[in-house]
């Protein structure tokens, strides 16, 4: 599988030596280490490195977003900021599906949780955001 490139993804959005890249990276690798944590404990059949990517790119969209507290002077409301980060990770190439896409021999709808069947790693970012992780550090 290629890996996401998400350190160059990050660097062009959040520019080194911001306060909006520290605010970002504190919370992203903050959510990674949740996410691995999780992972490991649930023995969930995930890469690693797609967990990591999946993580550190969740929040892309914040710095299209109007959140004066945390830098970001973007024109959209703060709500919208998954939806504006998953078409900017379209922009870059990255390839993003449903949480519950099939990718296998599973019905469209299988939760591949519930039995931790393989499934397509696009859904990584979904499945973890949704449902185990939002948290600030």
């Amino acid at each position: 599988m290629n890996q996401i490139p998400w350190q160059q993804i990050i660097d062009r959005y959040y520019p080194a030596g911001s306060p909006l890249r520290d605010i970002y990276l504190r919370h992203c690798t903050s959510v990674t280490d949740e996410a691995l944590r999780i992972a490991r404990e649930k023995d969930l059949p995930l890469n690693p490195e797609d967990i990591r990517a999946a993580a550190m790119l969740h929040d892309i969209g914040i710095f299209l977003t109007s959140a004066v507290d945390i830098g970001c002077d973007g024109d959209e409301p703060y709500i919208m900021h998954g939806v504006l980060g998953a078409e900017l990770l379209r922009k870059e190439g990255v390839s993003l599906g449903s949480p519950f896409e099939s990718s296998s021999s599973q019905p469209v709808g299988h939760n591949p949780l519930e039995d931790k069947q393989p499934f397509h790693r696009s859904c990584i970012s979904d499945i973890l955001h949704i449902r185990y992780l939002h948290c600030d550090s």
